[in-house]
C-alpha cells in the first residue's frame, strides 16, 4: 500500500478552501439577506488567526506525526 504525503503548503490550503466552502454552502449569514457577502468576508478574516496558528503548528511539529 501507497502512503501518500502532501506537503505543508497543501494542507494550509486545502484547510483554506474548506472553510470558505462551507462558509458559502452553510451561509453563515442566513440572517443577513443581501448582506450576506459581508459574513463570508468576515468569516474569511477571522479564520486567518486559525491558519496562522495552524501553519506554526504544522512548521513547528514538521518532523511528528499527529496519527
Amino acid at each position: 500500500m501507497l502512503k501518500e504525503q502532501i506537503s505543508d503548503k497543501e494542507g494550509i490550503i486545502l484547510l483554506l478552501m474548506f472553510i470558505i466552502g462551507t462558509t458559502m454552502i452553510i451561509g453563515a449569514g442566513g440572517n443577513a439577506k443581501n448582506d450576506a457577502w459581508i459574513s463570508a468576508i468576515l468569516a474569511t478574516v477571522f479564520f486567518i488567526p486559525m491558519l496562522l496558528i495552524y501553519s506554526r503548528l504544522l512548521f513547528d511539529f514538521s518532523r511528528k506525526r499527529f496519527i
